[in-house]
């Protein structure tokens, strides 16, 4: 309605009004996806036979009893995770910060 009366064009309709509206939402999947691909990385070098990788190294130190560094690794890993999650959030506050608002 408000697109008919600034006679705005479909482009311009889509780039001023439907996208920054639908932006949080985008935004918030990606964060899921961004997490659930970590997740679903470690697993599958869990998983599969690799010879490299932070879900190798959980299952190597699992079945030799290096209790520690397995943990350590597990601790690392959430580390990580904690880490891109804080960075999409700090650019996410930057680019979509009318997000909740």
């Amino acid at each position: 309605m408000v697109a008919k009366n600034l006679l705005l064009s479909t482009w311009q309709t889509f780039t001023k009004i439907i996208f920054p509206e639908a932006l949080p939402h985008i935004s918030s999947g990606l964060r899921q996806a961004i997490s659930f691909s970590l997740i679903i990385v470690v697993v599958i070098e869990m998983l599969v036979n690799t010879e490299y990788g932070l879900g190798r190294r959980v299952v190597d130190y699992h079945l030799t009893f290096e209790i520690s560094s397995m943990y350590a690794v597990i601790i690392l890993i959430g580390i990580i995770g904690y880490s891109i999650n804080k960075v999409y959030v700090l650019l996410e506050n930057k680019k979509v910060h009318w997000m909740g608002k």
